[in-house]
């Protein structure tokens, strides 16, 4: 495939461990407009969410999809990377594939972002918008497809303490920063997304850290979360069933990026806080709510 051949001739760093500079903001000029012109609607559709590869997910509902996370390092699905079977999938628009209206990126790691992935993907589509900061979209500045996916671009200034909201068709998404886990190893803001489609909230953290201090403000407990997609060690915190239930309060929650060792155990630790708690482990699981 030619992105796989593409992706390792440049020096790629996987996994959390690997630590990107923060890139310089890009000129406004230079990105499309961060605010369309409706949002995710009230219609209470049935939704389905897809597991693609370490943090990585599709969200479908009403006929949309959201990715999140999803256009990272190509490579082998053991490690967590995106498998080359299902890029091809989502490169060629076969369900759930077929409409994809947004991209979000937590933060640019490339466990979660690679501008090559993603601006091959935005170039064979279209139709699709990215929404992200301007460090994500600075970042695809650098590849050949850049003039061609400009316009599909759009640029969101996050806030700390408080949430920005950007919609675009069917879709509404309320951005807002969080610190990275082991932020003085890892100085780089993680956004998290609560995404409001065909009705239904879906909250993703990616990397962040999640404790009283970052989530109080947000009020998110307030917003009616449908699912919380979170990290697996905001559950093995201390109080995690009470900051959780207290703080986000979500109807249900998906444990994401469980240890590779131990998962049998890691797995009994979350279902007993949460004994309805969703796992994926494998690509393409999915799940409907």
């Amino acid at each position: 495939m030619r992105y796989r051949r593409e992706i390792s001739s440049r020096p790629v760093a996987l996994g959390v461990l690997a630590i990107l500079s923060l890139l310089l903001a890009a000129p406004p000029s230079a990105i499309g407009q961060a605010r369309g012109r409706s949002g995710g609607g009230k219609s209470n559709a049935p939704a389905k969410l897809h597991f693609l590869a370490n943090e990585g997910f599709a969200i479908e509902s009403a006929g949309k999809v959201v990715l999140i996370d999803a256009l990272q390092t190509v490579g082998t699905p053991e490690h967590g990377e995106l498998s080359e079977s299902v890029y091809s999938q989502m490169l060629a628009g076969r369900p759930p594939f077929a409409s994809v209206a947004l991209i979000l990126v937590s933060h640019p790691h490339k466990d979660h972002h690679v501008p090559l992935v993603a601006a091959g993907f935005l170039q064979r589509h279209p139709e699709t918008r990215m929404a992200a900061t301007p460090e994500v979209l600075k970042s695809l500045e650098g590849e050949p497809e850049f003039a061609a996916i400009q316009a599909q671009l759009a640029e969101v200034h996050t806030r700390k303490g408080s949430g920005v909201t950007f919609t675009a068709p069917g879709v509404s998404v309320d951005f807002f920063e969080l610190p990275h886990l082991a932020s003085e190893l890892y100085p780089v803001t993680v956004v998290g997304h609560l995404v409001h489609m065909g009705g239904k909230k879906i909250l993703h953290v990616g990397d962040a850290e999640l404790g009283a201090e970052q989530l109080e403000g947000l009020g998110l407990a307030a917003k009616g979360v449908d699912v919380a997609i979170l990290p697996y060690w905001v559950f093995a915190r201390e109080g995690a069933k009470s900051l959780i239930a207290k703080q986000i309060a979500p109807k249900k929650v998906v444990a994401m990026r469980l240890p590779m060792g131990g998962l049998q155990e890691a797995r009994r630790m979350v279902r007993f806080l949460f004994p309805d708690a969703i796992f994926f482990t494998k690509p393409m699981q999915s799940v409907r709510f």
